[in-house]
């Protein structure tokens, strides 16, 4: 499967994707060779957060159905219409700057919906999705939270 996505990547390729950096790492895709460089929508659509007093990331979810349309991605995960979404929000805010700020502001304003990790005490048929909430962890991985 890895060689079925490399065959359609060129050195000159630009990703754009949702905390893409492990998408890049599980596919063990290298920048320079088999990509030109990455645009990640977490970190561009990162804003701090006055009431908590640190930056909020939000989900790709929240950001499409926020920014884009409502209901546009749902619980099932759905690769063709994420990416859909991933290259409109990047079309839409990556060259807007002020565009973006209000964006940010949008995302910081609108209550996301609970994950479904969360609506499932973030296990789901014993597989543990606790990666962002060590203490709800199952599995003694290490924690992604930074």
């Amino acid at each position: 499967m890895i060689e079925a996505v490399k065959e359609f990547l060129r050195p000159e390729t630009v990703l754009v994707g949702q905390g893409i950096q492990s998408d890049v790492d599980w596919l063990k895709l290298e920048e320079g060779v088999d990509f030109a460089r990455m645009f990640d929508l977490a970190t561009m659509f990162k804003t701090f957060n006055p009431r908590f007093g640190n930056h909020s990331f939000f989900s790709l979810s929240h950001e499409a159905n926020t920014l884009l349309q409502p209901g546009m991605i749902e619980d099932c995960h759905d690769p063709a219409i994420d990416a859909q979404a991933s290259i409109q929000l990047f079309k839409r805010y990556a060259t807007d700057q002020a565009a973006l700020e209000r964006a940010k502001q949008r995302l910081l304003a609108t209550r996301p919906k609970p994950s479904f990790a969360k609506r499932s005490g973030y296990q789901h048929e014993g597989v543990c999705m606790a990666a962002f909430m060590p203490r709800m962890c199952i599995c003694d991985a290490p924690s992604k939270r930074s």
